[in-house]
């Protein structure tokens, strides 16, 4: 949660995101600038992954009694409805909604949509199913919202059959009028397949050992067929130029540069890989300082300070989402303004961002308002967890 607002607020101050440079396109980027864009691709991954075990676990608490797959599916619909409105107004500020914007919101509404069905089937059921997209969602890379050619043959698909599938695996922008427009930033089919795996997965969380081996197991699946540029991504990697300087770093930045929309399989294994392992660790961490603090925590029931604050974030994921985006594009206005920009500039900006041409900072600015902008929503979130501890009646609070 906290690694996620470094994108976001890069988004809306810095020079080049601003002007929509790509930092993952080698040609252009530096160092910093990747690596600033690559660790937070580790995000929506676990969002998704650790979706589907919570889903389990509250399964597991509750049981599937009472409407708990209806609620669900409600979850998930209420999620889609909220990216398509709040969400979408707070990348834009644009009253019009001119664009709609479809991304992690809208997958993981999607996936507890298809959930709140799949959950009738076993968690191992589920856990080969997602294992199966993950693994093979890539055969259908050669298919496009335009048709598929087999043999020679090209064969088109009509007007509402791209839309479906550029909504199941196509990352594209789909123009509904003149003025408005569907940005789908994440196609569904491998996030389901993510979330399934994370509802799979779910009986053996509490097993550190499963969790590090099952890690290095997909980081050394990543390595491996990564190395091979066989399968698993529409991109191969290359030995940098000696005109990328330094030619080994940019050689690795090739290498782990995988692609995420749609997500393939091997930043799947990429990310999960490396996240399953830190899981583990930290929960390994956690459980030394219990013993260490046996005698203090069977009296105050207290964990880490580090792990109670942190973890502050996890408990009000949706809450905090939501105002981080807007935070952070109040904060990265703000800046702006700062240069001498104005509303009138903002309103006639002529960039896909929105945002004045040739506005923004150096990355260094970026990490300065992240921290601002996290810092500032501890106190909130914490408010917020503690109103949802003390109102559990409150309908609403389940959603949000």
């Amino acid at each position: 949660m906290i690694i996620m607002a470094l994108d976001h607020v890069r988004d809306y101050t810095h020079l080049e995101s601003i002007a929509w440079a790509d930092p993952t396109d080698l040609a252009t980027t530096t160092p910093l600038f990747f690596f600033t864009r690559f660790i937070t691709h580790f995000c929506a991954p676990v969002f998704v992954f650790l979706s589907g075990t919570s889903i389990y676990l509250s399964a597991q608490k509750r049981g599937w009694i009472g409407g708990q797959r209806l609620f669900l599916f409600k979850r998930g619909l209420f999620l889609v409805a909220a990216e398509c409105t709040v969400v979408t107004f707070g990348w834009t500020f644009d009253i019009f909604f001119s664009v709609i914007i479809l991304q992690v919101i809208w997958a993981i509404g999607i996936a507890m949509m298809a959930m709140s069905v799949l959950t009738r089937f076993s968690s191992k059921t589920n856990l080969i199913l997602g294992i199966g997209i993950i693994l093979f969602h890539n055969l259908l890379d050669g298919v496009t919202p335009n048709g598929i050619t087999l043999d020679g043959v090209s064969h088109t698909f009509g007007a509402a059959l791209a839309y479906v599938w550029s909504a199941i695996h196509v990352s594209t922008s789909i123009q509904l009028s003149a003025t408005h427009s569907i940005f789908l930033g994440y196609p569904v089919l491998p996030w389901i397949g993510v979330m399934l795996a994370g509802y799979g997965i779910a009986p053996y969380i509490s097993d550190n050992k499963f969790l590090r081996n099952v890690g290095l197991a997909l980081i050394l699946v990543f390595a491996v067929v990564r190395f091979s540029n066989f399968y698993g991504d529409p991109s191969a990697w290359v030995y940098a130029s000696s005109a990328q300087s330094p030619q080994w770093l940019f050689t690795v930045m090739s290498f782990v540069n995988c692609t995420k929309y749609p997500p393939s399989l091997l930043y799947i294994c990429m990310t999960l890989g490396p996240a399953l392992v830190l899981m583990s660790a930290f929960r390994q961490n956690e459980l030394r300082y219990n013993e260490l603090h046996q005698n203090e925590l069977r009296q105050n029931a207290r964990p880490s300070k580090w792990f109670a604050a942190v973890s502050v974030f996890g408990r009000v994921p949706m809450f905090y989402y939501l105002l981080h985006i807007y935070l952070a594009h109040i904060v990265g206005a703000l800046l702006i303004m700062l240069q001498g920009f104005t509303l009138h500039d903002f309103m006639y900006s002529g960039t896909q961002s929105g945002f004045p041409a040739n506005s923004g900072y150096p990355l260094w600015v970026t990490y300065a308002a992240w921290i601002f902008v996290v810092t500032a929503l501890y106190p909130l979130c914490v408010r917020y967890d503690k109103f949802k501890i003390l109102r559990k009646g409150a309908w609403w609070s389940r959603y949000v």
